[in-house]
Protein backbone atom coordinates (compact mmCIF):
# COMPACT_ATOMS: atom_id res chain seq x y z
CA UNK A 1 0.00 0.00 0.00
CA UNK A 2 1.08 3.14 -0.80
CA UNK A 3 2.11 6.16 1.95
CA UNK A 4 -0.64 8.36 0.58
CA UNK A 5 -3.56 5.16 0.99
CA UNK A 6 -2.32 4.35 4.30
CA UNK A 7 -3.08 7.72 5.18
CA UNK A 8 -6.41 7.95 3.36
CA UNK A 9 -7.81 4.42 5.55
CA UNK A 10 -6.21 5.38 8.56
CA UNK A 11 -8.08 8.45 8.40
CA UNK A 12 -11.26 6.67 7.44
CA UNK A 13 -10.72 4.18 10.50
CA UNK A 14 -10.74 7.45 12.34
CA UNK A 15 -13.40 8.74 10.88
CA UNK A 16 -15.32 5.60 11.07
CA UNK A 17 -14.68 5.44 15.11
CA UNK A 18 -15.61 8.62 15.71
CA UNK A 19 -18.94 8.09 14.10
CA UNK A 20 -19.63 5.20 15.97
CA UNK A 21 -18.40 6.60 19.84
CA UNK A 22 -20.48 9.18 18.84
CA UNK A 23 -23.73 7.37 18.04
CA UNK A 24 -22.67 4.98 21.01
CA UNK A 25 -22.74 8.27 23.09
CA UNK A 26 -25.84 10.02 21.46
CA UNK A 27 -28.19 6.47 22.22
CA UNK A 28 -26.85 6.19 26.16
CA UNK A 29 -27.95 9.37 26.73
CA UNK A 30 -31.20 9.08 24.89
CA UNK A 31 -32.03 5.92 26.88
CA UNK A 32 -30.36 7.15 30.31
CA UNK A 33 -32.56 6.41 33.11
CA UNK A 34 -31.73 7.41 36.53
CA UNK A 35 -32.81 6.80 40.69
CA UNK A 36 -32.21 9.17 42.80
CA UNK A 37 -32.93 9.42 46.66
CA UNK A 38 -35.78 12.02 47.12
CA UNK A 39 -36.15 12.79 51.37
CA UNK A 40 -35.02 11.30 54.80
CA UNK A 41 -35.43 12.91 58.20
CA UNK A 42 -33.61 13.24 61.25
CA UNK A 43 -34.92 11.43 64.77
CA UNK A 44 -34.21 10.87 68.35
CA UNK A 45 -34.92 7.74 69.64
CA UNK A 46 -34.67 6.07 73.47
CA UNK A 47 -31.44 3.94 73.69
CA UNK A 48 -32.18 0.11 72.61
CA UNK A 49 -35.31 1.24 70.15
CA UNK A 50 -35.75 -0.55 66.86
CA UNK A 51 -35.84 1.72 63.90
CA UNK A 52 -38.06 1.07 60.76
CA UNK A 53 -36.15 1.95 57.65
CA UNK A 54 -38.36 3.78 54.91
CA UNK A 55 -36.55 5.46 51.77
CA UNK A 56 -38.19 7.28 48.84
CA UNK A 57 -36.53 7.33 45.46
CA UNK A 58 -37.93 8.45 42.02
CA UNK A 59 -37.25 7.09 39.01
CA UNK A 60 -35.95 10.13 36.16
CA UNK A 61 -35.88 9.41 32.31
CA UNK A 62 -37.76 6.09 32.42
CA UNK A 63 -38.41 2.47 33.93
CA UNK A 64 -36.74 1.59 36.53
CA UNK A 65 -35.88 -1.95 37.95
CA UNK A 66 -33.18 -3.38 40.33
CA UNK A 67 -32.01 -3.78 43.40
CA UNK A 68 -32.12 -0.65 46.58
CA UNK A 69 -29.51 -1.21 49.29
CA UNK A 70 -29.22 1.06 52.09
CA UNK A 71 -26.44 0.85 54.55
CA UNK A 72 -26.90 1.96 57.88
CA UNK A 73 -23.53 3.15 59.20
CA UNK A 74 -22.27 4.32 62.55
CA UNK A 75 -20.82 7.54 62.71
CA UNK A 76 -18.44 7.76 65.46
CA UNK A 77 -16.57 10.46 66.77
CA UNK A 78 -12.64 10.84 65.22
CA UNK A 79 -13.06 7.34 63.79
CA UNK A 80 -13.85 6.09 60.32
CA UNK A 81 -17.75 5.33 60.45
CA UNK A 82 -18.52 1.68 60.77
CA UNK A 83 -21.38 -0.35 58.96
CA UNK A 84 -23.71 -1.82 61.21
CA UNK A 85 -26.61 -3.39 58.86
CA UNK A 86 -27.33 -3.53 55.05
CA UNK A 87 -31.23 -3.72 54.17
CA UNK A 88 -32.07 -4.68 50.28
CA UNK A 89 -34.84 -5.03 48.12
CA UNK A 90 -35.90 -5.63 44.58
CA UNK A 91 -37.65 -2.51 43.23
CA UNK A 92 -39.75 -1.41 39.61
CA UNK A 93 -40.78 2.13 39.23
CA UNK A 94 -42.27 3.46 36.46
CA UNK A 95 -40.92 6.70 34.59
CA UNK A 96 -41.20 9.66 36.92
CA UNK A 97 -42.72 7.76 39.69
CA UNK A 98 -41.97 8.21 42.89
CA UNK A 99 -42.24 5.80 46.00
CA UNK A 100 -41.50 5.07 49.61
CA UNK A 101 -40.31 1.72 50.50
CA UNK A 102 -39.99 -0.22 53.62
CA UNK A 103 -36.17 -1.70 53.49
CA UNK A 104 -36.19 -3.10 57.49
CA UNK A 105 -35.08 -2.16 60.90
CA UNK A 106 -32.27 -2.14 62.98
CA UNK A 107 -31.79 -1.52 66.70
CA UNK A 108 -30.45 1.84 67.84
CA UNK A 109 -28.16 0.06 71.38
CA UNK A 110 -25.73 3.09 71.21
CA UNK A 111 -26.37 5.97 73.47
CA UNK A 112 -25.32 9.10 71.15
CA UNK A 113 -22.91 11.62 71.84
CA UNK A 114 -19.99 13.99 71.28
CA UNK A 115 -17.07 12.72 73.25
CA UNK A 116 -14.02 10.60 71.39
CA UNK A 117 -15.29 7.25 70.36
CA UNK A 118 -18.55 7.84 70.90
CA UNK A 119 -21.32 7.24 68.65
CA UNK A 120 -22.34 10.38 67.10
CA UNK A 121 -25.18 9.56 64.98
CA UNK A 122 -27.02 5.98 63.00
CA UNK A 123 -27.79 7.48 59.66
CA UNK A 124 -28.02 5.76 55.54
CA UNK A 125 -25.70 5.62 52.75
CA UNK A 126 -28.23 4.23 49.52
CA UNK A 127 -27.21 2.67 46.42
CA UNK A 128 -28.89 1.35 43.49
CA UNK A 129 -26.81 -1.55 41.35
CA UNK A 130 -24.07 -1.12 43.41
CA UNK A 131 -23.94 2.29 42.47
CA UNK A 132 -24.44 5.05 45.17
CA UNK A 133 -27.42 7.64 44.97
CA UNK A 134 -27.34 9.13 48.46
CA UNK A 135 -24.32 9.50 50.25
CA UNK A 136 -24.60 12.55 53.34
CA UNK A 137 -21.23 13.77 54.44
CA UNK A 138 -22.15 16.88 56.88
CA UNK A 139 -23.47 15.28 60.12
CA UNK A 140 -24.92 18.30 61.01
CA UNK A 141 -27.26 18.56 58.63
CA UNK A 142 -27.67 14.83 57.02
CA UNK A 143 -31.01 12.74 57.99
CA UNK A 144 -29.45 10.29 60.98
CA UNK A 145 -30.75 8.83 64.19
CA UNK A 146 -29.55 10.18 67.66
CA UNK A 147 -30.30 8.25 70.30
CA UNK A 148 -31.06 8.91 74.23
CA UNK A 149 -31.84 7.52 77.74
CA UNK A 150 -35.13 6.57 78.69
Amino acid sequence: MRPRRRVLAMLALVLLATLVSSTVAQQVIKHETKIQYVKARRIKVPVGETVYVHTTVKASGGKVSGTLKVEVRKDIVFRPDEPLKILTKSISLSPGEEREFYMGSFVAQDKTGTGPGDVRQYFVKVYFEDQVIWDPTNPLTRECVETYER
